[in-house]
């Protein structure tokens, strides 16, 4: 009966408590501890150092333009038409190959050979 009156008092102190965490600082961290142990408050230290902040960056970011294998679109600035599409090839020489289309008028595309009809800026 003892032992069960010993858990519950434990229980109860452990609800009142309040947690916080802070970065530890040796010495400085110690000496807030002992100022608010009698506080119902409980500190969690945490390092200031994390693994992952060494590691996030492992290689260089690619800017959109060197990226290949993905969804590009393209949004009309006369009449609000889109065209999206999908290459395999670095995006902009996707996008060189669009611009050449529409510059020499080969409508080998439905991105040039809208532009090319409707004399829109794409």
């Amino acid at each position: 009966m003892k032992k069960l009156k010993n858990i519950l008092k434990r229980k109860k102190e452990r609800i009142d408590l309040k947690y916080i965490g802070l970065t530890y600082t040796p010495g400085l961290s110690q000496h807030i501890d002992k100022c608010i142990e009698n506080h119902n408050i409980m500190i969690g230290h945490k390092p200031y150092n994390y693994c992952k902040q060494f590691f996030t960056t492992l290689r260089p970011r690619v800017k959109h333009e060197n990226k290949t294998h993905c969804i590009y679109k393209f949004n009309c600035q006369d009449c609000g038409a889109c065209y999206i599409g999908n290459t395999e090839q670095y995006l902009h020489e996707r996008i060189y190959q669009h611009d050449y289309y529409v510059r020499s008028n080969k409508k080998s595309t439905a991105l040039a050979k809208h532009s090319i009809e409707h004399a829109s800026c794409i």
